[in-house]
């Protein structure tokens, strides 16, 4: 995770309101300091310039402050939202709360627990990142999530690494075909998604567990005219790895998954191309994918290619 475990050795400073009320302000950010300052004022020590920042408007409270030691500079941040900057000989001090923002993931969909998503965040404080591409983040993740931490004062959390957060969710808009569908049911998807919608990994088309359990009277809609390696495009299971196709004529694209050990299909989600005339993407051959050139060698299946050409126009003009 992005946050050390260990607790730091933080310098604290103590301030008593009042009998009840306890406020506390502590040494954070090393080489930074809060960029976000209201007033800058001339003070003789650390102990004034938090007083300054105690009574700046007693109608909220101040969250924190840089103080700049060597020349007695007090900069108060009596907002409740901050960044950083570099230090510039100060030191920042802020209450123990999250005052900075959380790292974000590029493409992922936010939402909030234990907080509303408005600043300060108190320790708890959790973005749940979720990414809506149909491989989901890249490193296999179901979620990220990024928490105000509860060890270290404005200090987040994360389940991810910097580094890596832009490359984690793609973007669905990018979706071009083959790695999106061209129709409902998806007979003519060939990307390269491998995992079904509630994200078990598919099993290899010509693994042996399949085979024999090949039913052609099972719900898979297996044509029992056939052999289990003619209802693929090429009649070459091991080409299609274990990607999500649609082989017989189900509702959309699947594939069989293996849970305590029993073997049973499972629905992929496979996002409809956003833009049906943009050019097709590259398959896995490196060729361009034009619908009208593919040409299907089982009987039954060149009625739902020859529906799809008549209703629709792709890749009509060269």
């Amino acid at each position: 995770m992005g946050c050390y475990t260990a607790f730091a050795v933080l310098f604290c400073l103590p301030h008593i309101r009042s009998s009840s009320e306890l406020i506390v302000y502590w040494r954070v950010h090393p080489g930074q300091r809060y960029g976000d300052v209201s007033l800058e004022v001339q003070v003789a020590d650390y102990e004034e310039c938090y007083q300054k920042c105690l009574k700046y408007d007693p109608s909220r409270p101040c969250l924190g402050f840089n103080f700049g030691k060597r020349d007695g500079i007090c900069q108060l941040v009596p907002y409740d939202r901050s960044v950083l900057v570099p230090s510039d000989e100060f030191q920042a001090y802020v209450q123990f709360l999250c005052l900075t923002d959380y790292m974000k993931i590029e493409n992922a969909e936010e939402a909030f627990e234990g907080w509303t998503g408005e600043y300060p965040t108190s320790p708890g404080g959790t973005v749940i990142f979720t990414c809506k591409h149909p491989q989901g983040f890249k490193d296999g993740s179901k979620m990220h999530k990024a928490i105000c931490s509860s060890v270290k004062p404005d200090e987040w959390c994360t389940t991810f690494v910097n580094e890596d957060k832009a490359l984690l969710c793609p973007p669905i808009c990018e979706m071009m075909y083959p790695e999106c569908r061209l129709t409902e049911m998806g007979k003519e998807y060939v990307g390269s998604m491998d995992v079904t919608e509630s994200g078990k990994q598919c099993l290899e088309w010509d693994s042996p567990k399949l085979t024999e359990i090949y039913d052609a009277d099972s719900g898979d809609m297996f044509q029992d005219v056939l052999f289990f390696e003619e209802h693929f495009l090429n009649q070459d299971p091991s080409s299609h790895v274990n990607f999500c196709r649609n082989p017989t004529l189900k509702e959309r694209p699947w594939c069989f998954v293996e849970e305590e050990d029993k073997i049973h299909s499972e629905y992929c989600q496979i996002p409809m191309c956003d833009d049906l005339m943009r050019p097709f993407g590259h398959g896995h051959s490196g060729k361009n994918f034009l619908l009208r050139n593919i040409e299907w060698d089982v009987g039954y299946l060149s009625i739902a290619i020859s529906t799809f050409i008549e209703h629709n126009t792709l890749a009509a003009n060269e």
